[in-house]
């Protein structure tokens, strides 16, 4: 999957379909930037972020820059090479978290942070944002649940909830988080998911490890959602 972005422009960031279970994939898509004017031609760049997208998140693969100016005289096909991951923050919908493993509590402390950049959902352009969380698997079956933000794309929660657990149980589970709009006299719409653990990739599985390896410390990340539902 890639993800493409005209800084400015009146749709500033597309992305392409997921090719799956390929080292070498052909998208054959063409995408489409509205309100490019030609003094943005002299000034502006395109940037091309190719991600691993996975069931649980993206993880950044790589990334190329480009100046409008040199798409605008070259042919129509560019071969660019990739530069490594950036480890700048991700960007699209988002959210922040913060986990520590207390010894003295012997729990695992999630602090979900805030969020960024939430899908819209309602008619009035926002979404009624509210978290899921659950670690699995999880003998004391704990469910928790953030409040809501009404009308807010870039909700700030800033909620600790504690998972008994052991630090060589967390070597095994997964702590899942799902994103709701929230909605009454009908079904809550899903805004997005992710999965941290030992099983996760990239800034994910790092986010995870330093907790393990590092705890009664606070470890903050910024993660991207993806769109699969989890349960």
């Amino acid at each position: 999957m890639t993800i493409q972005k005209v800084e400015g422009t009146y749709s500033n960031r597309l992305r392409t379909k997921t090719v799956h279970k390929t080292k070498n994939p052909e998208f054959n898509e063409s995408l489409h930037f509205f309100g490019i004017t030609e003094s943005d031609l002299a000034v502006k760049t395109l940037e091309i972020v190719l991600f691993d997208d996975d069931r649980y998140g993206f993880d950044e693969m790589g990334s190329a820059t480009v100046p409008l100016r040199e798409c605008a005289k070259a042919p129509s096909q560019m071969r660019l090479a990739l530069t490594g991951p950036s480890g700048v923050e991700p960007t699209g919908p988002r959210v922040l978290l913060a986990l520590a493993y207390s010894t003295k509590r012997r729990a695992l402390v999630v602090t979900v942070c805030k969020g960024a950049d939430l899908p819209s959902q309602d008619s009035n352009g926002y979404s009624d944002p509210f978290v899921k969380l659950h670690l699995d698997p999880d003998p004391y079956h704990k469910k928790h649940k953030t409040s809501i933000k009404w009308r807010n794309l870039n909700p700030v929660w800033n909620e600790e909830f504690l998972f008994e657990t052991r630090p060589t149980e967390l070597s095994r589970q997964n702590l899942t988080l799902t994103v709701w709009d929230k909605d009454y006299g009908k079904a809550n719409d899903f805004l997005g998911s992710l999965v941290l653990g030992a099983s996760s990739k990239g800034r994910r599985l790092k986010h995870w490890m330093d907790c393990i390896r590092f705890p009664d410390h606070r470890h903050e990340q910024w993660h991207s959602l993806t769109d699969t539902q989890h349960l």
